[in-house]
């Protein structure tokens, strides 16, 4: 692992005081970070020009800040690391993501979860190629602000150093679209953002605690992204799609067996009793039609053409085919860099 021996023996003393072992190797969160063969994951996730060495350095420090960390389950630990990497945001102080310990009663275990920053949303829109700006702004309290919706859409606001301690009444996000120079824009109520964050996993730990007005930013920033208004690449639109998912906890296993629709349920035929008829003229067997079959014309039955089944990786329709992992790219962070 290309970490400094002083940032290594400073994470152990951490999960020591803590009281959790660093000895137990592949079953612990450091002995995924110690292991060898770390270095080299973290470097095929990251996008080219990212220093390995760093980003672990980074996820060390994020460990001594939070031991809650430690307590996570390895697996959880390293689905949101690798998650990072591979979108090129390092968590902690730049704000461009964070790891989140979450305690998951279900299964009476601590799992981490990987949640963007505002800032990790706008580096995403940034390297979408779509936008020459992007920023969001909070309006406080005796600040003049006006939304004219028409003609032209646009938003008024004059930001007064006098009302920056004042409460906070509007949050709105805006972007300039690069092919065109027009400002699109999104607006959302103290109400509103208060809403996202009692549905949110992190809405009494994490981010939401330490850095409301972050993710109040990040929150109408997301909503802006999401309508449709900034026109994101695929692999963009579904990284901010995944990561209110995390956030609002629809990615957890139970979350997602309560969302999917049910199974209708097969349809059942009855069998006649076989007539002297049938009985003496070769075995053939008439089918007597159900409720639902009731009053349709007969209509002789045809042999269903053959079909090959359907590969759920190829086939959206085939339950369990969204969960499939795409093929491994040589580069997972490409689709993640900024166009040079």
């Amino acid at each position: 692992m290309p970490t400094g021996l002083k940032e290594r023996l400073e994470t152990a003393k951490t999960a020591q005081e803590t009281g959790l072992s660093t000895t137990n190797g592949q079953g612990s969160v450091l002995g995924w970070l110690n292991a060898p063969t770390t270095a080299s994951e973290l470097a095929r996730a990251l996008p080219a020009g990212m220093d390995s060495g760093r980003f672990a350095r980074v996820v060390q420090t994020e460990l001594r800040k939070n031991p809650e960390l430690l307590k996570c389950t390895p697996q959880t630990f390293i689905l949101a690391v690798l998650n990072a990497a591979q979108l090129g945001l390092e968590p902690g102080p730049l704000g461009h993501s964070y790891l989140v310990p979450f305690r998951n009663s279900k299964i009476n275990a601590t799992e981490c979860t990987l949640l963007l920053g505002y800032k990790g949303l706008k580096e995403l829109a940034y390297r979408g190629g779509a936008v020459d700006f992007i920023d969001a702004v909070s309006v406080h309290e005796g600040e003049p602000f006006r939304i004219v919706r028409q003609p032209d859409p646009h938003l008024e606001h004059e930001e007064l150093p006098g009302c920056a301690g004042s409460p906070v009444v509007a949050y709105y996000a805006f972007a300039v679209l690069k092919d065109s120079g027009r400002v699109v824009f999104e607006v959302m109520w103290p109400a509103d953002v208060d809403g996202i964050r009692k549905r949110s996993r992190a809405k009494d730990s994490g981010p939401w605690v330490t850095d409301f007005e972050a993710m109040a930013l990040k929150t109408v920033t997301r909503r802006l992204l999401n309508r449709g208004k900034v026109r994101l690449s695929a692999q963009i639109a579904e990284a901010i799609h995944e990561d209110e998912a995390r956030e609002l906890g629809f990615d957890r296993p139970e979350m997602l067996a309560s969302l999917a629709p049910a199974a209708p349920p097969a349809k059942e035929t009855k069998k006649s009793k076989e007539t002297p008829a049938a009985a003496g003229g070769g075995g053939a067997e008439s089918v007597e039609a159900t409720d639902q079959d009731a009053g349709q014309p007969e209509t002789t039955p045809t042999e269903p053409p053959s079909a090959a089944p359907a590969d759920p990786t190829k086939d959206p329709a085939v339950p369990g085919s969204i969960l499939k992992d795409p093929p491994a790219a040589a580069d997972p962070g490409a689709a993640f860099r900024r166009n040079s």
